[in-house]
């Protein structure tokens, strides 16, 4: 009797806590119903229903349950452990791994979405990459995958985000990272090998209003084979390096727009630079247009070549408070009107270019 009064009772306290995660009433407790077919909890169990009332434990569980057209639910706390994705969604019915409507939950361990698993989406999470074979992470092998809203770090321990691969692993198709902060990602002191975002095998990649920061390499690496990559509205500052435009093994990066963001303050190299390991082979369609550039070693480095520079501005952005991680600019910022001009044109640039 004790034992059934004590189970009634747990239940009945998993419950209530979904029910007020993300405040009080029974209308947010329909929103979190409509928005999440699955849950998971770290109080959960594998082999529970994967319901509100008796959510998962495991976030890999989560997502081995979820069907195209699916969202996956984490209640607050945190989940160690890699995650994997080997099936996917479908064009309009993607599959959906994010917090639960007013939770915080953080994934402690690497997010690898294999080519066989298209259209999946991952939003509003804390994404702590760690793991113990320092891959990199996320991993994105496959096409029409979303990254939006989420918090990307590894203590300084990886790569953070890998779009495509080599040797036959995947390539990225038209991925999209958006609303993103990036951050603590390559290990210190810097080896020139780790960053932010490594475009390395990928076509049509979307980079858009992200904060990118303090990451022990580039910001964002365009290498080996980064195809009609569009980097818009995004603030890049205090990395090693910001932009590096490139290309290696009989390829070269082409096609890429940089453009309306803000690139600055960046501590080994250039805000914005070039490599060509064959110089007979270089890129060709690079544009990077209507940037603010501040505090770089180099500024825009054009000495390489491979792109055009035009209408980029040589000011100081005035964030508010880039100790603390505040990049919001102050109203006098002469690249607040450049963000928002980007801003402006978010919808646009984050259509696909084939879906």
């Amino acid at each position: 009797m004790a034992g059934d009064r004590l189970r009634k009772l747990t239940l009945f306290v998993i419950a209530l806590m979904a029910t007020v995660l993300g405040g009080c009433g029974a209308a947010h407790g329909s929103r979190l119903a409509t928005v999440c077919r699955w849950f998971a909890s770290p109080n959960g169990a594998d082999r529970a229903r994967g319901s509100a009332a008796a959510p998962f434990r495991s976030v890999q569980r989560l997502v081995n349950r979820l069907r195209p057209g699916q969202t996956g639910c984490l209640l607050s706390g945190t989940y160690p452990g890699n995650v994997s994705f080997y099936r996917g969604g479908r064009r309009r019915r993607p599959i959906t791994l994010r917090s639960a409507p007013g939770a915080h939950a953080t994934i402690e361990g690497r997010i690898y979405i294999a080519r066989s698993a298209n259209h999946v989406n991952v939003d509003h999470l804390r994404l702590d990459g760690r793991n113990d074979q320092d891959l990199p992470s996320p991993t994105v092998d496959s096409a029409y995958d979303q990254f939006v809203d989420d918090d990307v770090t590894n203590d300084h321990s990886a790569i953070c985000f890998s779009l495509g691969s080599g040797g036959g692993y995947g390539q990225a198709v038209d991925a999209l990272i958006e609303h993103d902060r990036i951050h603590g990602c390559g290990v210190l002191p810097p080896t020139n090998q780790e960053h932010g975002i490594y475009v390395a095998n990928s076509i049509g990649a979307r980079i858009i209003d992200n904060v990118i920061y303090d990451n022990a390499d580039r910001g964002i690496q365009l290498y080996w084979n980064a195809q009609r990559t569009t980097i818009a509205g995004n603030v890049i500052d205090h990395n090693g390096e910001g932009i590096i435009i490139s290309g290696d093994y009989g390829f070269a990066s082409s096609h890429n727009l940089i453009i309306d963001n803000a690139i600055t303050n960046s501590t080994m190299r250039a805000d914005v630079e070039s490599y060509w390991p064959d110089p007979a082979h270089k890129g060709i369609g690079n544009l990077v247009v209507g940037n603010c550039i501040d505090g770089g070693r180099l500024g825009i480095d054009h000495d390489s070549g491979g792109f055009t520079a035009r209408r980029n501005r040589y000011v100081n952005p005035l964030y508010a408070d880039p100790a603390v991680g505040n990049y919001i600019m102050r109203a006098s910022s002469p690249c607040a009107s450049v963000l928002a001009r980007a801003a402006a044109n978010a919808a646009s640039l984050s259509r696909p270019s084939a879906h």
